[in-house]
C-alpha cells in the first residue's frame, strides 16, 4: 500500500494523480508473475508499445492518458520479474523524454512513469534528472525519487540494496548544491518520506545532511530567498522531528541519524540567526530547531 506522500504544495506543471482502477487488458497482465512465460512477455508489449508512443509523441491528453495507464499495473505490488521486464520495454523512451533537450513538461510526464517503475535504471533516471539545469525538470525528479523511495519502502525489490545507498549519496549531494529553494524543500521532504526503519536511517540522515549544508550554504542572510528560506526550513524540520519521534519509538534511533538531525538542528539555529529582516520567521525556526534538538539529545 503506498502512503500519502510528504510534499511541498506547488504548480509544477505535471498533475500528480492517484492511481485509476485497473481496465480489463491492465487487470490480464501478469503483475505478479515470477518468473515470466513468453506469452506473459507478449502481453506486457501490446499494453505498453503503444502507450510509449503516446507518450513520447501523443497530444497533451493522449500523452497524460498514457502516463496514467503505464503507471497504473506498477503503483501496487508487483514482481521483481515484471518490474525489470517492463522497464526493459521502457527505458530508452524515458531516456529520451528526459535527456535536457526535450520539453519539459513532457519529461515531468516521464519522470513520473519512472518513479512507478522503480528499477535501477528508473532509479538511475531520475538522480540524473536532479542535475538537469531547467528547475521543473529537477523538481520533478525531486518528487519521484520520493515515489521510488516509497516503492522500496513498500517490499519493492527491484532496486539492489546497494544501489539504494549510492542512489541516497547522490541525492544527498544534489540537495547540498541545489539552487531553488522549492525543488530543495521538496527533495528533503521526499528523503524523510521511508518509515520503515531500516530504509529511513539512512534516508533520512542523507536528508539531515544535505538540508544542513544546503543552509549553511545560502549566505548571510539565506538571501535571495530568506522568507521562502525559513518557511521550507521549519516545514522540513517539522517533518524530521515527526520522522526521529517514530524512529525512537520503534527502538530507538541510531548514533550516525542523532548525530546527522543535531547538525541539521545546528545549521537551521545559524540559518535563522542570520535572517535578521525576518525576525519572526527566524524565530520560529530557531524554536523547532531547539525542539529537534532537545528530542535528540534526550
Amino acid at each position: 500500500m503506498v502512503r500519502p506522500r510528504l510534499v511541498l504544495v506547488c504548480a509544477v506543471g505535471v498533475a500528480v494523480v492517484a492511481a485509476a482502477p485497473l481496465s480489463a487488458q491492465e487487470s490480464s497482465l501478469p503483475v505478479t508473475a515470477q518468473p515470466l512465460t513468453s506469452a506473459d512477455e507478449q502481453a506486457i508489449a501490446a499494453h505498453l508499445d503503444p502507450l510509449v508512443d503516446d507518450l513520447e509523441h501523443g497530444d497533451p491528453a493522449k500523452a497524460q492518458r498514457a502516463r496514467d495507464l503505464i503507471a497504473a499495473p506498477v503503483r501496487g505490488p508487483a514482481s521483481v520479474s515484471f518490474r525489470l521486464y517492463y522497464s526493459g520495454r521502457l527505458d530508452d523512451a524515458i531516456a529520451r523524454m528526459v535527456a535536457p533537450t526535450a520539453d519539459p513538461w513532457r519529461a515531468g510526464l516521464a519522470l513520473s512513469v519512472a518513479g512507478a517503475v522503480a528499477t535501477d535504471p528508473m532509479l538511475g533516471v531520475i538522480l540524473g534528472a536532479l542535475d538537469d539545469p531547467r528547475p521543473a525538470v529537477r523538481l520533478a525528479a525531486a518528487r519521484e525519487l520520493g515515489t521510488t523511495l516509497e516503492q522500496v519502502d513498500a517490499d519493492n525489490d527491484a532496486i539492489q540494496d546497494a544501489r539504494l545507498d549510492a542512489a541516497l549519496r547522490r541525492a544527498q549531494r544534489a540537495l547540498e548544491q541545489e539552487p531553488s529553494v522549492h525543488v530543495a524543500g521538496t527533495l528533503a521532504l521526499a528523503l524523510a518520506g521511508p518509515e520503515t526503519p531500516a530504509l529511513q536511517d539512512r534516508a533520512l540522515a542523507a536528508m539531515a545532511r544535505g538540508f544542513g549544508a544546503w543552509l549553511d550554504a545560502r549566505g548571510p542572510a539565506g538571501e535571495p530567498d530568506a522568507e521562502e528560506t525559513l518557511l521550507t526550513t521549519i516545514n522540513v524540520l517539522r517533518v524530521a522531528r515527526m520522522r526521529y519521534v517514530n524512529r525512537q519509538i520503534r527502538g530507538g534511533a541510531p548514533a550516525e541519524l542523532t548525530d546527522a538531525v543535531l547538525a541539521l538542528a545546528r545549521a537551521a539555529r545559524a540559518a535563522a540567526g542570520r535572517a535578521v529582516d525576518h525576525a519572526d520567521l527566524a524565530d520560529r525556526a530557531s524554536a523547532v530547531a531547539d525542539a529537534l534538538t532537545q528530542l535528540a539529545q534526550g
